[in-house]
This record gives C-alpha cells, structure tokens and sequence, in this order.
C-alpha cells in the first residue's frame, strides 16, 4: 500500500484536467476566495439514550446505546487552503 498526498495546487490541476475531459474547458480559472475550496462533509450526530438522572444508558457490552429517534444527519462546512494536504491509500491491483 502507497500513502498519496495531494497538496491545494495538485487538486486545483486535477480539477481543471477534470474539467477539460469531461465538459471541454479548454482554458477554465478556478474562481475561489481567499481562503481556498470550500469544502461539505456530511456525517452523522449521535444522540444517545439517557437514563432519568442524566446518565447515557449502556448495552449489555458496555457501549451507550444510540438513540435513532434523535440523530440526524449534519452537513460541515470548512476550507481546503494552500497549506492543506488530501491523503489517501492505494494499492495496486494486479490484472491476473
């Protein structure tokens, strides 16, 4: 397995090759602010069950118990700047 690390200016390229593929832009500027892409991540709120006096009910391995009732689905916003990095794992797959 290989770490890859994409800095701002790696993904800014990929993007403009992406578009340049994909829908033909030819010579595309990116128009962000100063603080770089903005980035949505989605994830999940846990809420958990919770017993009278306050206290989070457990199963019967210890873990607290979720509560679907009350959890919700949370959208995050946040920057991607020049000082940032993307990374992520590949692995070679073989064709064999």
């Amino acid at each position: 397995m290989m770490e890859i690390k994409l800095g701002f200016y790696d993904i800014e390229e990929a993007i403009k090759l992406h578009l340049k593929t994909v829908y033909g832009f030819d010579n595309v500027e990116i128009d962000y602010d100063c603080s770089g892409f903005n980035i949505e991540v989605g994830e999940y709120e846990y809420i958990y069950k919770k017993h009278k006096n306050g206290k989070e009910k457990k199963d019967k391995d210890g873990f607290s118990i979720v509560d679907n009732t009350k959890t919700k689905w949370i959208k995050k916003h946040f920057s991607f700047g020049e000082c940032d990095e993307l990374s992520f794992y590949v692995k070679e797959i073989s064709n064999e």
